[in-house]
């Protein structure tokens, strides 16, 4: 048999094989080029109050869901094979992580585009296992580190005429060689 992905590997799929599924439809669309360039660096200073709305009730729906079934989400992540063993059904608890992900990368990807979406994902939580010890402490580095990152891109977006996202992923990416 062949080796199983890890969970990155069909993090990193999953966002590849969206991206230009969507890129494909979108740019048959009267508009495709510019629509493109929006779904890949958005316009998070152009939010409106519908798609904060859409936003704040996805994500917050998903929070909801990860809070309530962290212990199970940790338990099946990082032992598999003891959660089958006492009974918990790994596939679902899967599923149901992969599927709360999906609902919250595919709402703040309208208004942040992909590449801020995609670097929020990863980036913060590189910069917190580089630094922190247990689970708490990297929960709480990540989240850190993510407000850093949003707080002085937007800060060097407007002191230095720069598109927004991409200065908040500098910004990430200059907390996690700081922090490597």
């Amino acid at each position: 048999g062949g080796r199983r992905l890890s969970q990155e590997s069909v993090l990193g799929l999953a966002y590849a094989a969206g991206s230009a599924a969507t890129i494909l439809l979108i740019g048959h669309t009267a508009h495709g080029t510019d629509d493109i360039m929006n779904l890949l660096f958005g316009n998070i200073l152009a939010v409106t109050p519908e798609d904060l709305t859409v936003m704040v009730i996805a994500c917050g729906g998903v929070l909801i869901v990860h809070v309530l079934a962290r212990r199970a989400f940790l338990f099946v992540s990082y032992d598999p094979e003891m959660a089958r063993t006492l009974g918990f059904r790994t596939a679902a608890w899967n599923w149901l992580f992969y599927l709360t992900l999906g609902v919250a990368i595919a709402s703040v990807t309208k208004v942040a585009g992909s590449l801020l979406t995609f670097s929020f994902l990863v980036i913060p939580a590189m910069t917190a296992l580089s630094l922190a010890n247990g689970m708490g402490a990297i929960f709480a580095v990540s989240i850190a580190s993510a407000v850093v990152a949003a707080v002085g891109g937007l800060w060097a977006s407007f002191h230095y005429d720069v598109p927004t996202g991409p200065a908040m992923v500098a910004v990430s990416t200059v907390l996690l060689a700081l922090g490597g």
